[in-house]
């Protein structure tokens, strides 16, 4: 909701070529989160993401100052477990 007042901040960085420089515009941040494939606990780390995007967790993150996304943007959806799919929705 603040997008356009983050678009107002902007910093000049060094580019690829000396004495070049590149703009950036500032944006809002979006956190990510991820299992791997070969998470030693899978069923637990399902189960700490379905916390984290069920209403109780966005309600703690809410109340620390952050923003939420609900549902949540999914990259790669269809390679979600199933039990997130209903927090989710595809990006």
């Amino acid at each position: 909701r603040h997008n356009d007042f983050y678009k107002t901040a902007s910093v000049k960085v060094m580019g690829k070529k000396p004495g070049s420089f590149i703009s950036k515009r500032g944006r809002a941040i979006t956190y990510a989160l991820t299992i791997p494939r070969n998470a030693p606990n899978r069923e637990n780390a399902i189960e700490f993401v379905k916390f984290l995007l069920g209403n109780q967790g966005r309600e703690i993150i809410m109340r620390d100052g952050q923003g939420s996304i609900s549902p949540a943007l999914a990259s790669g959806f269809s390679n979600l477990p199933e039990e997130l799919k209903p927090l989710c929705k595809p990006e």
